[in-house]
């Protein structure tokens, strides 16, 4: 059994758009990690729910459906 820390979200960006839009958001934080026993997600305040890519431990991107 491994712990493993929360990753930490330090910047999205956009950090504002339009909810009528398709979203590409990129967030820059740390310890972003996935070691492929669990699905990783973005979710939005609106309720937008979408899979997250976690291209590093820094650097994580997901796009999210119009509202």
């Amino acid at each position: 059994l491994d712990y493993v820390s929360d990753g930490t979200i330090l910047k999205a960006v956009p950090n504002i758009a339009p909810f009528s839009a398709q979203l590409n958001l990129t967030l820059f934080g740390s310890d972003f990690l996935f070691s492929g026993r669990s699905q990783v997600y973005c979710k939005l305040s609106n309720g937008a729910i979408s899979n997250a890519l976690i291209v590093s431990k820094t650097l994580a991107s997901c796009t999210l459906p119009t509202a």
